[in-house]
């Protein structure tokens, strides 16, 4: 497949705030700002020592990667020939830390305005993800029920949640992804920062090397989670993404929970197929950061033994560290699997022809 052939959907681009100054004339209580430290909330994790970013990736202008609508435009899209970028908040990772849960859902819903005024009109290609905060489900339905018949905004977005993802604490959330059929994406973020308590259950991280292997084990909870307690059984209208927390360890979930379902079904009686079928059907897993195994071919043959080419969605997590260019990212992978990867997937996951045909 040549690169003139490529459809691409990237389904991981954090727009940035400039300064904070950006989002002040959208908040409820533009005073309130002072509270939050650009970028998240006071961070109980370690930082990378070498930086966040790409260092490629900073503006002709200056200011934060990211930052600058235009900019973002060339050095990613216009470079890589990418047909749509969702647009992921990446200065807000930290809001589900925030001890102000008012304060964290005026951030969201003036991040959400701010992306739709300043970004949307520099190119058709940007869309969108609507952020809300997990600690305030009733708030968070409000805002997805507010802008979820928007067609360029085409998933919900979470960084953290203070519950397990399958507690019925959620489910105003779910209803409202529901009802207008957008799924939750869990994105990587807050675990780690504020008031959390972290990824790992026992302790904290010493090093970044720990801390950043560690971002993967709040989705395996929330994973089983999930699916146990019936959320795709409830609210079969949506769909959960998990974004950056990889999928090497997919096989173990779906191997142990088939299992454990296979002794002890009537714990579950709302259950009616295995949970491998579920997590096939309702769950979605971004590309970056994909594990890298000494021999690429193992991890092609781990993704064909679990049968699940059709679960990843391509992701650059531009203009991150270790963002990855479509050209080398699946370069591993059989041809009809990139296609699939690269834009199949997602274009029916967000069911692109029916949101655009009203853009």
């Amino acid at each position: 497949m040549s690169r003139s052939d490529r459809l691409i959907l990237d389904a991981d681009v954090h727009h940035m705030y400039a300064s904070a100054d950006v989002i002040t004339p959208y908040l409820q209580d533009p005073g309130a700002l002072k509270e939050f430290p650009l970028g998240g909330a006071a961070s109980s994790g370690v930082p990378n020592p070498h930086g966040t970013f790409r260092l490629d990736t900073v503006p002709p202008g200056g200011g934060p990667p990211g930052s600058d609508p235009a900019h973002l435009v060339a050095d990613h899209l216009d470079r890589h020939d990418i047909t749509y970028a969702i647009l992921s908040p990446g200065s807000t990772l930290g809001i589900g830390g925030l001890p102000d849960i008012d304060l964290a859902c005026d951030i969201a819903r003036a991040t959400n305005e701010w992306t739709i005024a300043e970004w949307f009109d520099v190119d058709e290609r940007f869309l969108g993800s609507i952020l809300v905060n997990a600690r305030d489900p009733q708030q968070a339905a409000d805002e997805i029920r507010r802008l979820g018949t928007h067609p360029r905004m085409v998933q919900v977005t979470i960084n953290y949640a203070p519950c397990l993802l399958g507690n019925r604490f959620m489910n105003p959330i779910y209803e409202a992804c529901d009802e207008l059929g957008l799924p939750l994406n869990v994105h990587v973020g807050a675990w780690d920062m504020g008031i959390n308590t972290g990824s790992i259950a026992v302790g904290h991280a010493t090093g970044f090397v720990e801390q950043h292997f560690a971002i993967c084990l709040p989705a395996i909870h929330n994973l089983v989670s999930v699916i146990t307690e019936g959320v795709f059984v409830k609210y079969p209208n949506t769909k959960l993404i998990l974004s950056e927390f990889g999928m090497a360890w997919l096989p173990f979930v779906l191997w142990r929970l088939d299992m454990e379902y296979r002794s002890t079904r009537d714990d579950v009686p709302w259950l009616t197929q295995l949970p491998s079928r579920y997590i096939r059907e309702f769950v979605r897993f971004t590309t970056q950061p994909l594990e890298e195994p000494e021999k690429p071919s193992d991890l092609v043959k781990l993704v064909e033994m679990i049968g699940c080419p059709e679960m990843l969605l391509f992701s650059s997590d531009y203009p991150h560290w270790d963002a990855d260019n479509p050209e080398h990212a699946l370069r591993a992978f059989p041809e009809d699997w990139r296609r699939r990867i690269y834009y199949d997937n997602a274009h029916a996951l967000f069911r692109l022809d029916e949101r655009l045909a009203v853009a």
